[in-house]
């Protein structure tokens, strides 16, 4: 999942075109890499493909360097459980949902390592309001940052 070809040599562009041409309804990636290593190989399948498009990252901080969430485990035989320090936040998947809508991707979630915050958040940055919404974090109600508090004091 590193190289930029499949396991069968063929590049990804060339993957979902015959997929789009063997009926495929919607085409995309899911799984392995983060929101910064997906969101490059997005704006290619785009430019290439017509149609709905699915993205669904782990939330994990891939580089370029180690683009997929296995090459981040420091030991192969602790690939998904040693990934705690690269995770994203509910801001980083966030930002991706908004820069994945923008290049036209339609079908946007999570993947491996998910959270129902982080869903959450991604459906906030595309203005939508979910069940859950009333959970979501409102420091004007946290008790030293709520400046409506009257026990507050900037002083204090």
């Amino acid at each position: 999942h590193q190289e930029e070809n499949t396991r069968d040599g063929h590049t990804l562009v060339d993957t979902f075109q015959t997929l789009k041409r063997h009926g495929a309804d919607v085409v995309g990636i899911n799984c392995h890499r983060g929101p910064n290593t997906m969101l490059p190989l997005l704006k290619q399948l785009r430019q290439a493909v017509h149609g709905p498009i699915a993205a669904l990252p782990c939330p994990i901080r891939t580089t370029p360097l180690q683009p997929t969430m296995t090459s981040l485990a420091k030991n192969p035989e602790h690939v998904y459980t040693d990934l705690e320090c690269h995770s994203c936040t509910r801001y980083d998947m966030a930002d991706f949902a908004r820069q994945a809508y923008a290049m036209g991707v339609s079908y946007i979630g999570v993947c491996c390592g998910g959270q129902p915050y982080m869903l959450r958040s991604m459906a906030e940055a595309l203005g939508k309001t979910t069940i859950a919404s009333k959970y979501s974090p409102d420091l004007s109600k946290h008790f030293i940052f709520n400046t409506n508090n009257p026990n507050f004091s900037p002083k204090d």
